[in-house]
Formats: C-alpha cells, structure tokens, sequence
C-alpha cells in the first residue's frame, strides 16, 4: 500500500514553510491535493464558527450538531476521494491539518469541561470510499477517524516551542479584526500529545514505524533535518526547495484574506529566515511575558501566559520524541 502521510500541525507551527520545503506538487510518488496540502476540515471549522458554538457541545442543539456531523462526513468524503484517486494512481499522500480540526468535538469538550452529563453521541465519521473503513473509535481515540483508519496513517506531528506559537497566533487574530481567538483550545499542544500517544499505543504491527515528530525550530535552524525526514516518510529529496520566488503581488491579492495573513511573513520570503526570535532557543517566559504586557495589555498577556505554561509540559513531552 502506498502511503498515507498525514501530518499533525497546530495554528502558527511553520506548517506552510515545511510543505512550501517538501514541494509536494513536484514529488513524483505523491497526489497533492486539498488547500496547500490538505486542510479538508476547514470547512468544518468554518461552519463552527458561523453558528458561533461553543467549545461545549452539550450547548449544541440537535440541529447544529446534525450540521457539525453532516460537516465532518463531507470532508472525510472528500479526503478519502482524494486517497482514492492517488492509490489508484499509485501513488501516496500527504495531507496536512491542524490536529484540533480533526479532534472529536465530543472528546475535546470532555478534556475541557467537568462533569459526567456527556450524554452526546462522538462524531465518529462512518465508512465511505475505498480508503475508509469506518467502524468504532476507541476512547482513547480523540479524533473523528475510526481506529481502522488511523492505523493505516503515517503520521507526523508538528510541535513549536508554546511561547512563540500561541503569541503569534494572538496577533493574527487581532490583525484579522475579529474578537480574541481561543488560544487555549486552538494551540494546546495536548491534542497533539494524545494523539501521538494513541499511535504509539496502537501499531498496526512490529514492523509498522513510530510517529514522527519534528520541532519547527529543527526546521529554521537546521533544514537538513527536512532531508532525514524525505527518506522516512518516501518523498524524494531532490525535490525539496529551500529557497524559492517571492510571492507576487498579483498572487497575494487573489487570496482570502484569512490565508494571506496565515502566510505572510513565507510570502515575503525567498527562502527560510533563520532569526532567534523564530526559535525558542534561549525563551524565558517571565521575559517574554513582559513584553506581551506592552503588546497585547495585562489581561490578554495573562491569558497567552496561561496557554503557554498550559503547554510547556506536552511540548518538552513530544521534543523527546523529535527527529534528530
């Protein structure tokens, strides 16, 4: 079987920089596909954010759960289509989305809220395709994909250091002119640790490979780091790019807003910017605190120094497990 790579990425973690490297439309093995590589769940965010839910799902009404379900089926329809194609094709994938778009809504509203009234059914999508079996999801299984399913992934998690994700995140909200982004749902990493955790925990055999992680520090500062992970996860490593044209103008402006804010500082660039204040070399959050006091004013620097002490532990958890 060829394989299916699917790659676990957080809000503000390079992922645009690491596919821009793995230039996945000139990778002969590969199918690119879906919005730079994947981001099939987008619409399922987008609709979440339209009915303005909540993070509590017993808030939803049967009608706004129904469309979340309803939602969540479509892409993974979607998705699997486009599996389909590059395996008949013979050829693999790569897909990439942030792992809380592809959260349980019903688990990550269990991880998040107190109480033994979680009497909504998960939304666990059901079989469709040839690449999707459907069948159950274990509870340790936070994701909207059937253990049948996941066990055929390939998966990668990409991790940065908190104290630089989630500020950065902040601003692009801010910049957007929308309210306060919910950071400590968005950018916890825990979503990415339980998730590797159940891969790790659920082989689908001895021979079958552990979870890659990769740090986006490791790629600014050392982008041969990327080359390993090619060989690793079967893309050729002739095609990788580590530098490229600067997005015109003209380019820019045919994009949604949303994505040009997302990529700007990649659009602007010809090639990987390698600065300290990229890394979390040498972070000290008391420090950085102080300056987010001067950006963002004390109650929302409290809340970015919550999130980001919230997940120092997971991100120091999943840096053990990083490819070096």
């Amino acid at each position: 079987m060829q394989k299916r790579n699917f790659l676990f990425s957080i809000p503000r973690s390079a992922s645009n920089l690491l596919v821009r490297i793995l230039n996945l439309e000139n990778q002969p093995d590969i199918l690119a596909g879906g919005r730079d590589g994947g981001y099939f769940f987008f619409d399922v965010q987008e609709k979440i954010f339209d009915m303005n839910l909540s993070n509590d799902v017993r808030t939803w009404t049967a009608q706004e759960t129904s469309i979340v379900q309803e939602a969540i089926q479509t892409a993974v329809e979607a998705m699997t289509q486009h599996i389909d194609t590059a395996e008949q094709q013979g050829k693999g994938v790569f897909v990439k989305e942030h792992a809380i778009w592809v959260v349980d809504p019903v688990s990550a509203c269990q991880s998040s809220f107190k109480g033994n009234d979680f009497h909504t059914q998960r939304f666990t999508a059901g079989k469709c395709g040839l690449s999707y079996p459907g069948g159950g999801a274990s509870l340790s299984n936070i994701s909207i994909f059937s253990d049948a399913f996941l066990q055929t992934l390939c998966p990668t998690f990409l991790i940065r250091h908190p104290a630089l994700m989630i500020p950065s995140y902040v601003r692009a909200g801010r910049d957007m002119g929308g309210e306060e982004m919910i950071i400590t749902t968005e950018c916890s990493l825990r979503w990415s640790r339980q998730l590797y955790d159940w891969f790790t925990q659920n082989k689908s055999g001895d021979d079958s490979p552990l979870p890659v992680v990769l740090d986006a520090e490791d790629i600014i500062s050392q982008p041969t780091i990327i080359k390993k992970y090619s060989q690793l996860v079967g893309l050729g490593t002739s095609e990788l790019q580590f530098t490229w044209d600067k997005t015109t103008d003209e380019e820019i402006n045919i994009c949604d807003p949303l994505k040009r804010r997302m990529t700007d500082t990649l659009n602007a660039s010809s090639g990987i910017i390698n600065t300290t204040n990229l890394t979390g070399t040498g972070l000290q959050i008391d420090k950085e605190v102080e300056k987010w006091k001067l950006e963002f004013g004390a109650d929302l620097a409290a809340r970015i120094e919550e999130s980001v002490r919230a997940s120092l532990d997971d991100y120091e958890y999943l840096r053990t497990k990083r490819l070096t």
